[in-house]
């Protein structure tokens, strides 16, 4: 999503375009609106038939949940140690965001089960400004639910529900940050900060916090601009909630992409829930994204040290 005069008067332009066609970003070629069955040839001239949500075929251990006209896959996996739930960009899809953050890879070797959604706004993907007037909107309501839901039918710990959002779907973590941190373990945004007033988002409940930008992005600086906070505010944010002391470290770590190498990773010291913040390099917005590699820098707040 980019923030220049141009990238909005098309962006503007091309809304209904993009609502007739769910998004774009990336190579996905989701569904993003239906539950479809797709005929499937079985080589003998018969063919059998599975169900798609949001472009994911339903296969055992999945499940397509259709609440008020809107659908969300659940990858469920046995005896889970958490939920992942999942926020595309915009635009962007429902499969572009599963690989992002390594879907697969959550299930199998993480034990995650997983979330993964798609926003009801056709500009910024997700209903997510944190305004005095938009404090508990549909959006927040409906995410709630079905965290309520799916931790008390699939037992998963309620206290390991993990959100995960690139760059609008960061915006819209943020926001669940601000308004239902009760019901999080934690949050990650890659390229996505708290997009409207940190003075609006009044939670109390320290939030473990990972966030990953690139300083040099051109689509969602970390400045920020056009109605999002900057990366420095919002941070700053959650470290006083936190109750950390200002002091940070820092460290080499791998980067996220297959161009970016190496990257930076700042870690605020002395926080009642972890706040890191990884600088990317040579990553612009856009970028083939490594989902094991996203991963690998998550592994203190999932599970797998």
């Amino acid at each position: 999503m980019k923030l220049n005069n141009k990238s909005i008067f098309l962006a503007l332009s091309l809304v209904p375009f993009l609502s007739a066609c769910g998004g774009g970003g990336g190579s996905s070629s989701s569904s993003s609106n239906d539950s479809d069955s797709t005929k499937i040839s079985t080589g003998n001239s018969q063919t059998s038939e599975t169900k798609t949500c949001l472009g994911f075929s339903v296969i055992e251990g999945s499940e397509c949940i259709e609440t008020e006209g809107r659908k969300a896959f659940l990858s469920n996996v046995g005896s889970p140690k958490g939920l992942a739930i999942l926020l595309h960009g915009s635009p962007g899809s429902p499969e572009k965001v599963s690989n992002i953050f390594g879907m697969q890879t959550l299930n199998s070797d993480y034990n995650f089960s997983t979330l993964v959604l798609k926003g009801s706004d056709p500009f910024w993907g997700w209903n997510s400004e944190v305004t005095e007037e938009n404090q508990d909107n549909e959006e927040v309501s409906y995410i709630t639910e079905l965290i309520d839901s799916i931790v008390n039918d699939k037992n998963i710990p309620s206290n390991q529900v993990v959100v995960m959002g690139y760059s609008a779907g960061g915006f819209m973590a943020y926001k669940l940050a601000c308004q239902i941190p009760d019901k999080l373990a934690g949050i990650v945004s890659i390229a996505g900060q708290l997009r409207g007033s940190i003075s609006y988002c009044t939670n109390s409940t320290p939030l473990t916090i990972h966030h990953m930008h690139n300083p040099q992005d051109a689509e969602v600086p970390v400045e920020g601009g056009r109605g999002i906070s900057s990366l420095d505010s919002t941070l700053a944010h959650f470290m006083n909630v936190n109750g950390c002391s200002g002091q940070v470290s820092e460290a080499s770590v791998e980067g996220v992409t297959i161009s970016d190498n190496k990257a930076t990773e700042i870690s605020y010291l002395d926080c009642q829930k972890t706040i890191k913040y990884t600088k990317l390099h040579n990553t612009p917005h856009e970028s083939s994204y490594k989902g094991e590699k996203v991963l690998q820098q998550l592994q203190y707040m999932i599970g797998q040290e």
